[in-house]
């Protein structure tokens, strides 16, 4: 039964690991739990309509050039230059909202993840800094949106930005092959699969400790999806881990923590 179900759980995977709606879903989630981090009052919930349409589209940008950099035949040019006007156009609205320091931050994301696609990816250590960047910003854009507190925006952003750096090392882990061929010397390529697949809770376990003051809901909620993280990489490393356990691994991992964050969104709009 066990052997079937795991074989289920692969197949699963690998449908999952060809669509990008999953990575999707998850960047244009962190700016909306960033968003109610901030807010006070269910009122201020009236604007989370133009955060998530400005951090939407920024995610079809990234989404975008991150395909255009990495397959042949796309002309990256004239694409970075549609979408960049149209990004000009939009964020200059927004700005003109007062939401200054959101589209700050998200200018900064849409440069980092071009950054990261046109050359960051081919080194293991810019790869990981541009991840941890990048999930920073994700969350930072969303609470800056509803909020001017840069240090509380920061703080939250440094714990999802390790964590993002985190679920990159597990999913270059998975990668390696595919990099291999491509030339690209990330950690998995570098140092080896397993051994970075492993590497990969160091960042996740540093992340959730900077949650242990919070005593609010959100770190009850994260910690719980962390407890379950240890308990499935534990699982999975006695099974021993290969190509397809880990693409499972990451599979339920994400399953976890996006009903951590869809049960952290509830319970703070209901408690508003």
């Amino acid at each position: 039964v066990l052997v079937g179900a795991m074989d289920t759980l692969e197949r699963l995977a690998k449908v999952a690991t060809r669509s990008r709606l999953v990575e999707f879903v998850f960047a244009g989630g962190l700016p909306i739990i960033g968003y109610c981090l901030a807010i006070a009052t269910v009122s201020e919930l009236e604007a989370i309509w133009l955060m998530m349409l400005v951090t939407g589209l920024t995610g079809f940008h990234i989404l975008a050039f991150n395909d255009a950099c990495f397959k042949p035949g796309r002309n990256i040019r004239n694409l970075l230059g549609m979408h960049i006007v149209g990004l000009g156009m939009l964020y200059v609205v927004v700005w003109q909202q007062g939401h200054h320091a959101a589209v700050i931050a998200l200018a900064l994301m849409v440069v980092n993840w071009d950054l990261y696609a046109w050359a960051g990816k081919r080194h293991w250590f810019p790869s990981i800094l541009h991840h941890c960047i990048g999930g920073a910003l994700h969350v930072g854009a969303g609470y800056l949106f509803a909020s001017s507190d840069w240090r509380s925006a920061a703080m939250y952003g440094l714990y999802f930005g390790l964590a993002m750096a985190g679920a990159a090392m597990h999913h270059e882990a998975i990668d390696i092959d595919e990099d291999r061929d491509g030339g690209y010397r990330t950690g998995a390529v570098r140092f080896g699969m397993r051994w970075w697949f492993f590497c990969g809770a160091i960042p996740m376990t540093v992340a959730h400790l900077i949650l242990t003051r919070e005593g609010t809901i959100f770190e009850t909620t994260m910690v719980s999806a962390f407890l379950c993280y240890g308990i499935l990489l534990v699982l999975f490393a006695a099974r021993g881990i290969n190509h397809q356990h880990a693409m499972v691994f990451r599979m339920c991992c994400r399953i976890t923590y996006g009903i951590a964050g869809a049960v952290y969104l509830y319970l703070r709009v209901r408690g508003l």
